[in-house]
């Protein structure tokens, strides 16, 4: 049986659908466009415990909504511009291929500058092969078999120290293969902003005075 209750969180009403069910937890679903949302919760549970579970989760479940929208609204190109290096220029591009194409006579060079000038900073023995690539889920990889450093096409959008923060992360793999604290502290070394850089990526922020 499906019990129906109404929350009120920042002056605005949202439905919830509560179930109980026989499970050990309390689970809140994100509201939809009709501000109803779903709750599953034990079958024992008080209804006290209920509404404190609600109007605590409730409110973080919003703003986490809220992110992921403006998140997806921010857009690195439109129909007139595209946001090259942190600016947002007067071009636009076919595909991604195209993109590629451009990113790779104009953009690669100075991301290679970036990368010997890390080498030489963090005692990197054998310079890397750099490449550009169009990768949907990274923004950078380490390959020891190939000793080559790939970048992320997505990265051109952003401003070149967002470069640099991947290009750190990636050279730091050449002392720890993995992403142990050892090495993070490699990487804080040599890009103590390292932190925000990436907030960035994350973030969609592809101005250079965003944050």
């Amino acid at each position: 049986m499906v019990k129906r209750k109404d929350y009120v969180i920042n002056g605005i009403t949202y439905h919830a659908e509560i179930e109980r069910k026989a499970i050990r937890g309390i689970y809140v679903s994100a509201p939809n466009e009709e501000m109803v949302f779903s709750v599953r919760v034990p079958l024992f549970v008080t209804n006290f415990t209920i509404d404190d579970a609600i109007n605590k989760l409730l409110p973080r479940l919003l703003k986490k909504k809220e992110r992921y929208q403006k998140k997806q609204a921010i857009k690195p190109e439109g129909e007139d511009f595209t946001y090259l290096l942190g600016k947002k220029e007067n071009v636009t591009f076919s595909s991604k291929e195209e993109l590629l194409k451009f990113a790779k006579k104009n953009i690669l060079p100075l991301y290679e500058e970036r990368l010997r000038y890390y080498e030489s900073i963090m005692g990197v023995k054998k310079p890397y092969k750099l490449i550009l690539r169009n990768m949907s889920t990274r923004y950078g990889v380490n390959s020891s078999r190939t000793h080559r450093i790939s970048l992320g096409l997505i990265l051109v959008h952003y401003p070149l120290e967002v470069a640099d923060a991947i290009i750190v992360h990636e050279l730091a793999h050449d002392f720890q293969r993995n992403h142990s604290k050892r090495f993070y502290a490699i990487v804080y070394k040599y890009c103590p902003d390292y932190k925000r850089l990436h907030a960035k990526l994350t973030g969609r922020l592809y101005e250079a005075d965003n944050i």
